[in-house]
């Protein structure tokens, strides 16, 4: 069977993209910071929080969804806090301006959850 490539895959990003992982992750949150991101949506630049991990180069743009499924797997709402804390990823196909893509989704670890 031949292995064809998306052209999703080709793109050079500035962000951590569904396509780059391919497969659930595990990573270290490392920073944060808040940048000027452009938004489909609104057709201009606002401001996104973005998280670094610890040994990635690319950052990933929290969306409020991933961001309340970040404080429900580190158990705190607080930015400053995720630092140092360990989450999963993984791609999901959503639907996304009319196309079907692979989006980074935090998996929520119910083991951790506080009851």
């Amino acid at each position: 069977m031949e292995t064809k490539t998306h052209w999703r895959k080709l793109l050079k990003t500035k962000y951590l993209v569904g396509d780059e992982i391919g497969k659930e992750i595990t990573v270290e949150i490392e920073s944060f910071e808040t940048e000027k991101v452009f938004d489909k949506k609104e057709q201009h630049e606002v401001d996104k929080l973005v998280i670094y991990f610890k040994g990635g180069k690319k950052g990933m743009i929290v969306t409020p969804r991933k961001a309340k499924d970040i404080s429900r797997v580190t158990g705190t709402s607080f930015v400053e806090d995720w630092v140092g804390k360990k989450i999963t990823i993984y791609p999901k196909n959503e639907k996304h301006f009319g196309e079907i893509i692979p989006v980074l989704t935090v998996k929520q670890d119910f083991s951790q959850t506080k009851v």
